[in-house]
């Protein structure tokens, strides 16, 4: 699929253009046209129609849609009009029209489409779910449907919720007042009223709450708590998760607790908050009855049996703040309220522990030398040039390079370290020193190089020689073996040993295609299709791309998503790298 990414912004996206102007490309065998009719002096109307490249006509039989949205990540289409909708499945090129369809709720990574069929599009009840194909799984019969996930949805019937597949068929029986998709570790919230749990040998009767389940429908934690957290990424619990332990909320009082996956309540729900659980100890803090931050009761670090192993009070820190409280390698940072300049203010200061209690370092009211900690306990301080590791409990310094070395790298840098390491070149030596200017190397290792800033321009190679010097007024970059050159007002095209291909002679020049084909402007303003062999593939062209004369100075590389008008035509045509006609 071409990447369009550019073309489209969140999951769901309109994409619609004029056809006075150019269609808008959807992936690569598909694009939308729309067609814009006045309803009065101040008013328009749109219908939109979806095309296939390759074939006379539409892609469906209908040109008359009132709206149209794209999935690039499941690959689909969907557009509809009335009552209908047209789902277009991008991976074979297949459409099939649903009826009764009235809106889209969701689209799940599967391609299961969520639909209403309400005609107040603000009521969405009759929910049903049709596939990819446009095959009718569930009708419309349901107050509420949720995406699918791990092969079930969560679908509400006569005000409960039960768990259904694929296929329409019940798995986990219609019981609950509240219930979630499932997540990826295959657990998911449910909400029940007033119920009954056998504990040993008798019944006890619960209020209305939160639990969790597997795909099964066994309830891994039972549904009496005010809410829990559990989830997949940082921030949604997965810490919790990852010991074992799920984070319950008492029903009053807004008081937190920890209860494992056999449902045996590990941390008492006293604590006003709880942090990640690591290295077997855990962060809590107890605050004092109508504080919501500070002072605090109790703060510091328990074992999984509860028992305060860290007292932070009792060491004279009487303002820690909600903190995660997560060990690396035996240290953790946390922060505490500090008294400020008056009684009303109090200033934020930072200190780091290790996990027998010890206080390795402590931020002064007057020193601003803030820690950074990664996730592999390698420490920035934000005021001054140290650096450290977090190493058997203790604060090890080390150099700027052996941090450097072994941070935690983001996914941008390492991406780019990939790529810097991939097409690096020493320029700090005499040869590439001489230029005013070297480019970025291309894949075939050639940069252009210039001497100064507005030339004149040539092109070396990444072994250190030249393959043509600086003699052009101008010069693009190579592209597929060659590249537009400038010479004495017009553009011609070189290979990559310099050798001329196509002598200067075009106000314009593209870049060369992997057909090996280019666009060039001819003196007149029209354009032409080349091959590098100088055959003329499509001439009498009076714009490319709809640039209307491309006075940004720029041509597009030849390929099937390149629009063209003929002379004294007022339709646009799109053909492939090659001249082709595709519609």
């Amino acid at each position: 699929m071409t990447n369009i990414q550019s073309a489209v912004a969140g999951e769901k996206t309109w994409l619609h253009t004029d056809t006075k102007e150019e269609p808008s490309i959807l992936p690569d065998n598909v694009f939308l046209v729309v067609t814009t009719t006045s309803s009065g002096k101040y008013s328009t109307s749109k219908e939109y129609g979806v095309l296939k490249t390759g074939e006379d006509g539409w892609a469906t039989s209908r040109t008359n849609y009132s709206w149209v949205y794209y999935y690039p990540n499941q690959d689909l289409i969907l557009a509809g009009t009335g009552y209908l909708c047209t789902i277009i499945d991008l991976r074979d090129g297949s459409f099939h029209d649903v009826q009764n369809v009235r809106g889209i709720n969701s689209v799940s990574d599967d391609g299961m489409v969520c639909f209403h069929n309400n005609a107040d599009d603000y009521s969405w009840h009759d929910n049903g779910i049709f596939n990819r194909k446009g095959e009718i799984i569930l009708p419309g019969e349901y107050d509420s449907i949720k995406p699918f996930s791990q092969g079930l949805t969560p679908v509400r019937k006569n005000g409960l919720y039960g768990y259904i597949n694929t296929k329409g068929e019940t798995v986990i029986d219609f019981q609950y007042t509240g219930a979630e998709s499932f997540a990826e570790n295959g657990y998911a919230k449910v909400k029940m009223d007033e119920h009954k749990v056998k504990e040993g040998e008798m019944y006890v009767t619960y209020n209305e709450g939160w639990g969790l389940i597997d795909l099964q429908g066994n309830h891994i934690i039972e549904p009496n708590w005010y809410d829990l957290e559990f989830g997949e990424k940082y921030g949604t619990g997965t810490e919790y998760l990852d010991e074992g332990f799920v984070l319950v909320e008492a029903r009053y009082g807004t008081k937190y607790g920890l209860v494992d996956l056999n449902n045996k309540v590990i941390l008492e729900p006293k604590y006003s908050s709880i942090g990640y659980p690591s290295e077997g100890l855990i962060y809590v803090r107890i605050l004092k009855d109508g504080e919501t931050y500070y002072p605090c009761t109790e703060a510091g670090w328990v074992d999984y049996s509860g028992r305060m192993v860290i007292n932070l009070l009792a060491k004279g820190i009487d303002g820690p703040r909600e903190e995660t409280g997560k060990f690396i390698n035996g240290v953790t940072k946390i922060s505490q309220w500090k008294n400020g300049s008056s009684r009303w203010s109090r200033d934020i200061l930072d200190l780091m522990i290790n996990k027998n209690g010890q206080i390795l370092w402590e931020e002064s009211k007057d020193n601003s030398d803030t820690p950074f900690m990664d996730s592999k306990g390698y420490i920035r301080f934000s005021g001054s040039k140290r650096y450290a590791k977090a190493e058997n409990g203790s604060i090890v310094d080390i150099t700027e390079a052996e941090y450097e070395a072994g941070r935690e790298k983001s996914t941008w840098e390492l991406e780019y370290a990939e790529t810097e390491t991939r097409n690096r070149v020493d320029l700090n030596t005499p040869f590439y020193q001489q230029w005013s200017e070297v480019n970025e190397f291309s894949s075939e290792g050639i940069a252009r190089v210039s001497l100064n800033a507005k030339g004149p321009f040539g092109f070396v190679s990444d072994k250190s020689t030249i393959i043509v010097d600086a003699i052009y007024e101008d010069a693009g970059g190579f592209s597929n073996g060659y590249a537009a050159v400038k010479t004495n007002g017009k553009w011609g095209y070189i290979d990559s040993t310099g050798k001329t291909i196509l002598e200067p002679q075009y106000q314009l020049a593209s870049p060369v295609s992997d057909a090996k084909t280019a666009y060039v402007q001819n003196e007149n303003g029209t354009y032409s299709l080349l091959s590098v062999d100088g055959q003329v593939l499509l001439n009498g062209i009076q714009a490319v791309d709809g640039a209307n004369g491309n006075k940004d100075g720029s041509l597009p590389t030849p390929s099937s998503n390149v629009f063209i008008q003929l002379e004294n035509q007022a339709n646009w045509m799109q053909v492939d790298a090659m001249g082709n006609r595709l519609f």
